[in-house]
């Protein structure tokens, strides 16, 4: 992460330094930390926290860096105000974008690896998040007498297997698996906002590959914003709307281009991205 966020430069250099020297994180393993990870705003320091609760593995590079995301943005706005969907621009944003500047500090078989499963991450972003999102509106639409542990059991189920991601025995798991979203409880109507913003990040991704260093440009160029609305900062970087025609079809080539969907043997040739 260091040497990814010194090879960005800029805001994102100064961040993580300032983050490293005043000790603004907790990355550490242990059993006894809070399940999740997030970025918070210290009002009383004037200074953005990261906080991780790690798997151990590779894929807590990608955890740090969506939540070093978060401070990045914090740090250059000082918390200013602004949509979710526009806070998780700049995270989601930053996973992707360290895999190509942290690609000198790790080897060719770990880089391929985390890109491997920040490209799965991605595809049950969009299929998980939206059936969460579902799940959100049919119970808050739903009459109040209906409202009880067995009705939110069935939906949970229900959607898993409405949305393809249920594995056709775990049907306890995907029944309960809703109590395990913070979101629901902490902040309603929060989860549809990573699909929606993960367009942005992958427009910025795409300048990145088309020429190295334009993508972080954009990144760079946008953090200073004077929107505080998704689409009005889209726009005004030259970026399209996720709700643009052809958005999502575009995402679902370069899923299937990046995870080789279409080759013999992947196992998924069947399945349908654009679904």
């Amino acid at each position: 992460m260091r040497a990814g966020a010194r090879a960005m430069g800029g805001d994102v250099r100064d961040a993580f330094d300032f983050m490293s020297r005043y000790e603004l994180y907790d990355v550490s393993l242990s059993q006894n930390k809070a399940g999740k990870s997030f970025q918070s705003y210290l009002n009383d320091y004037d200074a953005p926290f990261v906080f991780v609760n790690p798997y151990g593995d590779d894929s807590d590079i990608l955890s740090f860096a969506h939540e070093f995301g978060h401070f990045v943005d914090a740090y250059v706005n000082y918390n200013a105000s602004e949509s979710i969907d526009v806070a998780e621009v700049f995270s989601q944003t930053m996973e992707y974008l360290m895999l190509d500047y942290a690609e000198g500090s790790l080897d060719a078989e770990r880089l391929e690896n985390l890109r491997q499963i920040k490209w799965k991450d991605t595809l049950e972003l969009y299929v998980q998040q939206a059936s969460f999102a579902a799940f959100e509106r049919a119970v808050y639409e739903a009459d109040p007498e209906e409202l009880n542990a067995d009705f939110l059991n069935d939906l949970s189920l229900q959607l898993a297997i409405d949305f393809g991601y249920y594995d056709g025995y775990s049907e306890e798991y995907y029944a309960l698996s809703w109590i395990d979203i913070l979101h629901f409880f902490e902040q309603p109507f929060y989860v549809i906002s990573y699909p929606v913003s993960n367009d942005i990040a992958l427009q910025i991704w795409e300048l990145e590959q088309q020429e190295p260093g334009s993508g972080l440009e954009k990144y760079l160029e946008m953090l200073p914003r004077e929107y505080d609305g998704m689409i009005a900062t889209a726009e005004a970087a030259g970026l399209q709307s996720p709700f643009a025609p052809g958005r999502i079809e575009k995402i679902a080539g370069e899923l299937r281009r990046n995870l080789k969907l279409d080759e013999p043997g992947s196992g998924v040739d069947n399945y349908s991205l654009a679904g």
